[in-house]
Formats: structure tokens, C-alpha cells, sequence
């Protein structure tokens, strides 16, 4: 591949409506918003993709929000860790003639481990702030301030394939001949959430939707034979864990993972206004419905075909759990001691790069309630002037954490996968889980594809 120059393209949803009325939204517009890239004898350059838009939020009454410090009504808020990002259910890649290359269902549950988990305050407070229009900041009161105005952004697209860097040719003859992006849009009660029941019924609207980016223009203006190209893609898969020995199994077919990891919330907070669906919390039992006492993970065990891979030894946590020394939720209590070598294998899991070295998560923010009494650093509930934060939230003890369990397949960073084709995934997890409190798992495959280009305009994707 040779490029001689670049060009910058702006191009409007196909699905856009004329008029005043040019939003999208579950309530007063389309949720469903579907770009195509036209076939052309250049390259796109996917790091250079954008999708700009105004977000707007709203009151039930069609108000702006009123968030304050402590505010008495108007509160309407939107995960701080991913930001705009949570009004997206999925990403769809597709060729011209509808052949899938990436189908990035959960987008918003996956960004909810991506981001986090490798980036830290220097990249919250510079360019997620950038591309999300300040409401992906990791400080829920920055977040929601912005909230009360439109919010500007000009976001990239995290998938796979849209995220990998790749420059994909789009000619009719040695090319996919054209793309199309198609977005889905959350639903209100999944993208927002508020501590007060009076805001039930708020709302988002996006407008001014366009997608820009970058051509890349070939040495002698025409596209050179391109026999397939490899890029990285997103699989998900839902699940419940209720019990304290649980082992699940998922035949993914794949035949080149490079990670698996999963991520976890109660399943009471799934499309629940008054919950932070995006929420990345540790593991809790319920107590008259709320999920407010953690729970320890014990041990985790990775498999295919029912044999421990790659790690050959159990992750096990229960050798340096440590006894309550105080009240819970007092000062000094040590409800259980930081999982370590869990926090390492996910966020290992997680990075697309061995040079994704930052994150929000640590022993502070991963230690169940330890030593810094996480009860007030990260409960994003509203503040009360000299009190530090007060917890409002059901499962608030929980919020603001970067928790989950994974493994790379690639432990050498060399590009090795491991292949599922024939062998089913499996993980055995057992922790302290009661049998009565329903907790979701959300599990997602990094996972290599190739996309082999036919002379004649012919695509296949194989994984």
C-alpha cells in the first residue's frame, strides 16, 4: 500500500430527516442512524473517522437539566467514564451488498471496560474530554454539569475494525466497494439515570449528525491488488452468575482470539432510571433489593474444552483476604483486600497495545471499601458541602469502579491467538454470591479477521 495524499470527506446520514426536526432519538426521532461510504478507488482511514453530533438532554417536560451540587430537582445524569458514548447499543460494519465485517453489539458495556481500564487522569482531562465534549471526564459532577447545555463532540468509533488504524480500500475492483455504518441508539431509561423519580422520563436527543474523516489517495489514482487484510473485531455475550460456584461456557467458533474478559453489574440496574446502567461494580449480594454488601471473588479459572488454558493454575484471591477491622462503611473498614492478580490478567485482557499502560483502576478504587472508604471517593451521588459524597444510590458503595475478570491469549506480545473453533470457551468463577442476587455478565471477544478481497468486487470475512 502506497499513498500519495489525503483528502478530507464530510458525509450525512442517509436516514437523516429534513427540516427543524433532523434528530435522532427513541422519542421524537429515528434511533437508528446508518452511514455509507461511498465506493471510491481510495482508501478510509479509520483512525481518522469522526462522528460529530450536538447531545442534547431534557427533563420529562423538555427542560434542560438543572444539575448542581446539590441539586433539589433537574438532576439527569450519564455515566462519567464513557461519557456520550452511553446513548450507542451497537455498531454495525458492513460492505455495500450488506456483508458483515463487524457486528459490536453491547458498545456502550464494552467502552465501559475499554476506556476505563486504560486510561487515566491524563487522558480523561485532555482528549476523551475532546472527542466527547467534556461528558467523558471520570468526575460525574463535571459530567453532569455539562449536561445542562448541548454538548458538542466529535467521536471516534471504538470498535474493532473502525478503531484498529487500518486503511481499507473501497474501490468496486481491489476494494469492499463502499461501507456502511449503522448505529443504534440506547433507550433513555439505559443511557440516563437521575437519583430523583421526578426525572423518570428524561430524555436525549443528537443532531447535526455527521461523519467525517480522512481518504487516503493511492500513487497513480487507481487501487493496487489486495489479496485480504487482518484486523481486530468485538464478539459479545450475556449472561446471569447467581451462584457461588458458577461455570460458563460459550462456543464462539473463532478461530484467532486474542483476549477474552467480562464485566459485571446487578442485574436489578439493567434499563433502570434510577441506576447508572454503565456501571462497572464488583461482585455484591443483595439486601432487600439493594446491592449494597460486597463480595469477595475466590477463585477463577479459564478453560477450553473443559481444560485450564492458557493459565495453568487457578487465579486465586482468597489467600490475602483480609477481616473487618471496623463498621462497614467507616473509616479504616477493610471489607476485603485488593484483588490484585485478577485486576492485572483483566486489564491485560482489556488493552488493544502493550503501550496502554494507563488506568482508573488501583488499589484505591478496586479495594472494596478498604482503606480509603470508598463509600465517599466514589459514590457519583450528589455532594453535600462539607460531608464529602453521600450515598443516595442503591448500590453507590459499588459505582465509579473498573471491575471485571479476563485473560490474553497473546502473553508473549508477539500477535499469538488461540483458536475456538472447535473448543468451547469456558470460566469457572467461585465467589461468595448468595443464590439471590441476579448479577449480569457481559463477556467480550478481541478476536482477529480476515477480509479477503476478490478482483472482482467479491468479499468474504472469515474469523
Amino acid at each position: 500500500m502506497s499513498i500519495g495524499s489525503v483528502t478530507n470527506f464530510e458525509i450525512s446520514p442517509l436516514n437523516q430527516s429534513s427540516g427543524s426536526n433532523n434528530t435522532f432519538s427513541y422519542r421524537n426521532g429515528n434511533p437508528i442512524i446508518t452511514v455509507r461510504l461511498p465506493s471510491t478507488q481510495m482508501y478510509v482511514l479509520t483512525n481518522t473517522l469522526r462522528l460529530n453530533y450536538v447531545l442534547r438532554v431534557f427533563q420529562p417536560d423538555g427542560s434542560a437539566p438543572t444539575n448542581s451540587v446539590t441539586p433539589a430537582a433537574g438532576q439527569v445524569l450519564m455515566s462519567d467514564r464513557i461519557g456520550n458514548n452511553s446513548i450507542f447499543d451497537s455498531v454495525n460494519v458492513s460492505t455495500s451488498t450488506n456483508s458483515s465485517i463487524e457486528s459490536c453489539r453491547n458498545y456502550g458495556r464494552l467502552l465501559s471496560s475499554t476506556i476505563p481500564a486504560t486510561s487515566g487522569w491524563n487522558e480523561y482531562s485532555t482528549h476523551l474530554s475532546h472527542w466527547f465534549g467534556g461528558s467523558c471526564s471520570s468526575n460525574l459532577d463535571v459530567t453532569a454539569k455539562c449536561l445542562n447545555r448541548g454538548v458538542q463532540c466529535s467521536s471516534p468509533l471504538l470498535t474493532g475494525v473502525l478503531g484498529s488504524g487500518q486503511a481499507i480500500p473501497l474501490g468496486d475492483v481491489n476494494g469492499v466497494g463502499g461501507m456502511i455504518i449503522t448505529l443504534m441508539l440506547n433507550s433513555n431509561n439505559q443511557a440516563l439515570f437521575s437519583s430523583l423519580p421526578a426525572m423518570a422520563g428524561a430524555y436525549y436527543e443528537i443532531s447535526d449528525v455527521t461523519l467525517t474523516g480522512k481518504y487516503g489517495v493511492p500513487v497513480g489514482g487507481s487501487l493496487p491488488p489486495i489479496s485480504n487484510i487482518r484486523f481486530s473485531a468485538y464478539q459479545s455475550y450475556y449472561d446471569v452468575i447467581n451462584t457461588n460456584d458458577s461455570t460458563h461456557s460459550i462456543d464462539s467458533k473463532l478461530s484467532a482470539v486474542s483476549s477474552v474478559f467480562s464485566n459485571f453489574l446487578p442485574t436489578t440496574s439493567i434499563q433502570n432510571f434510577s441506576q447508572d446502567s454503565y456501571q462497572t461494580p464488583g461482585l455484591a449480594n443483595a439486601v432487600a433489593g439493594a446491592y449494597t454488601t460486597p463480595t469477595p471473588v475466590r477463585t477463577i479459572n479459564f478453560m477450553r474444552s473443559g481444560i485450564k488454558f492458557p493459565l495453568q493454575t487457578a487465579i486465586d484471591e482468597t489467600s490475602l483476604r483480609q477481616s473487618t477491622t471496623a463498621a462497614a462503611g467507616a473509616f479504616g473498614a477493610k471489607l476485603n483486600s485488593f484483588d490484585a492478580l485478577r485486576q492485572y490478567y483483566f486489564q491485560d485482557a482489556v488493552r488493544l497495545t502493550r503501550n496502554d499502560i494507563d488506568s482508573m483502576g488501583g488499589g484505591r478504587s478496586e479495594g472494596l471499601l478498604s482503606l480509603f472508604n470508598n463509600v465517599k471517593n466514589d459514590s457519583p451521588a450528589q455532594i453535600t458541602l462539607g460531608q464529602g459524597r453521600v450515598v443516595t444510590f442503591n448500590s453507590s458503595p459499588l459505582l465509579g469502579r473498573v471491575f471485571g475478570l479476563g485473560v490474553r491469549y497473546d502473553g508473549a506480545g508477539v500477535g499469538a491467538t488461540a483458536s475456538f473453533k472447535n473448543s468451547p470457551y469456558s470460566m469457572r468463577l467461585t465467589s461468595g454470591l448468595d443464590g439471590i442476587s441476579p448479577t449480569s455478565m457481559y463477556t467480550f471477544f478481541l478476536y482477529q479477521t480476515i477480509m479477503t478481497l476478490n478482483p472482482n468486487g467479491v468479499v468474504n470475512v472469515s474469523s
